[in-house]
C-alpha cells in the first residue's frame, strides 16, 4: 500500500481510486500536488465536477462552499473570479494554502506536467444530475479546457445525457456513466430486472 495503487492478498491486486484526489483518508481533497502525484505513480485519481455562475466548473464536491472552502453560498452562484480568490479548508475547518480549483486551472496543471505513469488517469466525476444542466455554455468552456489534454481524463456522472453531451464536444475523451445514481440499486434490488439495468 506504500505507493496507494492497490493492495495485493491471496495473489489477488485490488487496485484503489483516488476518492476526491485523495492518496489517504486524511488528506486535504483536490490539491494539485496530490493529483500530479497520483498521476505519476499510475493512480486513478477522480475528482468532482460542480457547475460555477460563469458556465465553467469548480473542481469541489459540493454543491455549497460553506464546508470546504473559505467561500459561503451555492457555486453555482460563484463566478470564476471570485471562486479563484477561495482557498480549501482543512478537516478542522482551517484555511489552508491551497487554492480552488477551477476545470481549466486543473487541465492546465496537467498540460505542465508530463511524465506521468502510462496507467495514471484522472477520472472527472460530473456532480450535475439534472438532466439538462449542462448547456452551449458549459460545452464551449468544457471543450476548450479539456481538449488539449483529454487522454488524462475520463468523464462520468450519474447523468447520462449530460455526460454524453461534454463527451460528444472532446475527440478522444473516454467516458462512462454511474448507473448507481436516482434509486436505481433500490429499483434493482426490488425488481432483480438486471437486463433492465444494464439497458
Amino acid at each position: 500500500m506504500a505507493d496507494g495503487i492497490a493492495i495485493v492478498r491471496g495473489g489477488h491486486r485490488t487496485l484503489f481510486k483516488w476518492h476526491r484526489a485523495r492518496k489517504q483518508a486524511g488528506d486535504l481533497p483536490f490539491t494539485g500536488e496530490r493529483i500530479i502525484e497520483g498521476l505519476r505513480l499510475g493512480a486513478s485519481v477522480e475528482v468532482d465536477l460542480v457547475k460555477h455562475a460563469d458556465g465553467g466548473f469548480a473542481v469541489l464536491h459540493d454543491f455549497s462552499l460553506d464546508r470546504d472552502t473559505t467561500g459561503t453560498g451555492p457555486v453555482a452562484a460563484a463566478p470564476a473570479a471570485t471562486l479563484r480568490q477561495l482557498v480549501l479548508r482543512d478537516g478542522e475547518g482551517r484555511p489552508t494554502s491551497h487554492q480552488v480549483m477551477l476545470l481549466e486551472d486543473l487541465c492546465a496543471l496537467l498540460a505542465d506536467n508530463t511524465a506521468f505513469a502510462p496507467d495514471g488517469i484522472v477520472q472527472l466525476d460530473l456532480k450535475e444530475e439534472a438532466d439538462g444542466a449542462i448547456g452551449p455554455r458549459e460545452i464551449e468552456g468544457f471543450s476548450r479546457a479539456v481538449g488539449p489534454v483529454a487522454a488524462h481524463f475520463i468523464l462520468s456522472g450519474g447523468s447520462a445525457e449530460n455526460v454524453e453531451r461534454l463527451a460528444a464536444a472532446v475527440p478522444g475523451l473516454a467516458a462512462g456513466f454511474d448507473p448507481c445514481s436516482k434509486e436505481a440499486m433500490a429499483e434493482l434490488e426490488r425488481t432483480r430486472d438486471f437486463s433492465a439495468f444494464v439497458a
